[in-house]
């Protein structure tokens, strides 16, 4: 089994033209491994960063929301790789990273997470309770929704802050 794993893209508006280039160079290597003898590309895993600061430039040159943010990133990067590779969404398995969070709605639980003990255990009780976790639900969302058209063969389980899959390789 043959595993590509990328992480930090990093898109934003203003760096679209580099991310095109990055996906070029990319791709154009990719296909030489893949036409090698061996080179069949089983499973897809991108841990993270696909925008940088949530979609949001310094110069106002942002996306409307994450969400558009993210869409572009499927449609610039990830459907042209599945597309390269031959692999269905099930086949491409995606992480959030800390620059999918939207920071404007987690400054209460962030400075939980990074400074009082005994809030942190009423944090803790209120994501396993299942309670909205504002600054990750468009991820969720979004993840959600990717994963729309799966096949029987791949089972996926999202929670507050984490999802699971469970791929058979061989279906």
């Amino acid at each position: 089994m043959r595993i590509l794993h990328f992480s930090d893209v990093h898109l934003s508006l203003d760096k679209k033209a580099a991310t095109e280039m990055l996906r070029d160079k990319m791709m154009d290597k990719l296909s030489s491994i893949i036409d090698s003898p061996n080179g069949k590309i089983d499973l897809v895993i991108f841990t993270g960063d696909f925008l940088d600061k949530s979609g949001k430039d310094d110069d106002g040159n942002s996306f409307a929301n994450l969400r558009e943010g993210l869409n572009c990133f499927v449609d610039l990067f990830v459907k042209p790789l599945m597309k390269l590779l031959c692999l269905p969404t099930d086949r491409f398995i995606i992480t959030m990273g800390n620059h999918e969070i939207i920071r404007s709605k987690a400054s209460d639980d962030e400075r939980i997470l990074k400074n009082d003990a005994v809030e942190f255990k009423n944090f803790y009780w209120r994501i396993r309770s299942n309670n909205p976790v504002p600054w990750i639900d468009d991820f969720n969302q979004f993840e959600k929704d990717f994963y729309t058209d799966i096949s029987e063969n791949h089972k996926y389980s999202q929670y507050q802050l984490y999802s699971c899959h469970e791929l058979n390789l061989d279906g």
